[in-house]
Order: structure tokens, then sequence, then C-alpha cells
């Protein structure tokens, strides 16, 4: 179904992306561990596993999240130039943190932080900053990891649905009452 297929895909790149991390994490782990004998200033390099955690528990969902609004946006898109001025509409939010780097470090509980920690396509970044800083409350962590899944959950079926909608429309974009209607009566007819 397009659903099965929307999500085999979605779980490809993440098998992908999880490979390359672990990859470039046992590379800098044993980086590290040879500096550690040649460096006198790594000698007390100790790892917080409990931010490796955090990052884990947040990247993960997001990254399926993102992969599969970016699905969604090239069944959506009629060629190559659209899908990539409507993927920057995905993609740039998860870096809005970056703008609000000094108000995150300085005030990591006030409303905006707050605000950002739960807002899925900023959470993994403003909860890995604010982790790093200062400390989460763990209703915080919970409830950004908890909206985190279900938004991941439900990017796959939404971009299930929408591929349903425009897999055989090739070269023409799906309208906006296309979309609708393959959203809420599961395609488009």
């Amino acid at each position: 179904s397009p659903d099965e297929i929307m999500a085999g895909k979605v779980l490809a790149i993440l098998g992908t992306g999880v490979a390359q991390m672990a990859i470039w994490f046992v590379v800098i782990a044993v980086g590290v561990l040879i500096a550690r004998t040649q460096l006198d200033f790594l000698q007390g390099f100790q790892m917080d596993w409990s931010f490796l955690m955090v990052v884990g528990l947040a990247f993960i969902p997001a990254y399926v999240l993102i992969t599969s609004l970016l699905a969604a946006v090239g069944a959506i898109s009629g060629d190559v130039r659209e899908s990539q001025q409507l993927a920057a509409v995905i993609s740039l939010p998860t870096y809005v943190p970056l703008w609000f780097l000094v108000a995150i470090i300085e005030h990591p509980n006030s409303v905006a932080p707050v605000a950002l920690t739960l807002f899925p396509l900023t959470a993994p970044l403003t909860l890995s900053l604010r982790w790093a800083f200062s400390s989460v409350p763990t209703w915080q962590f919970a409830l950004s990891v908890t909206i985190l899944i279900l938004s991941a959950i439900g990017s796959v079926y939404l971009a299930g649905r929408v591929f349903n909608a425009g897999m055989l429309r090739y070269g023409q974009r799906l309208s906006l009452a296309e979309i609708r209607r393959a959203l809420t009566k599961g395609g488009a007819r």
C-alpha cells in the first residue's frame, strides 16, 4: 500500500542516517581514546551519557518527521525546483533555535525556549541546547519526546496519504483541495 511504501522509504532513509551517525560516533570515540593517551588536556575527558540519550530520543523521531514531510513535499510537487522551495519551508524551522542561542543559554527555562522545546521541528536542537546548559524538567523532556514521536507517526501517515493521491500524477502538482481530500478521505478522486 502507499502507506507501507512511504513507511519503508522513511525507515530506509532512517537506517542510512543512523548507520552514518554510528560510524561517525565510532570514529570519534576511537579518536578520543587514542588522543587521550597522547594529549594531556584530554586525560580527564568524560562523556555525559544522559546527553547522548537525550540527543537520540529527540533526533531519531525528528529525523523521521522531517524525512516524511520532505517525502510528502516530493509527492505534492510537480518539479524539482518547486520541491526545493517547499523543502526549505520545512527545513528552515529546524534552525530557529540557533537564532535564539544566546536567549536559550542565558534563560533556558523562559517561555520561548520551552515553546521551542515543545514544537516538533525545533525540539531536537532546543532540547539538546537546554540539556547541555541547564536542567530540563522531566515533564518537559517527556512531553517534547512524546510530541516528537506522535508527530513522526502522523507525518508518515500524512506522507503515505499524499503519496497515494499523487503517485499517478507525474509532473503535475496536487492542489490544496486534492491534498485535503487525500488526508480526509484516504485518496484523491
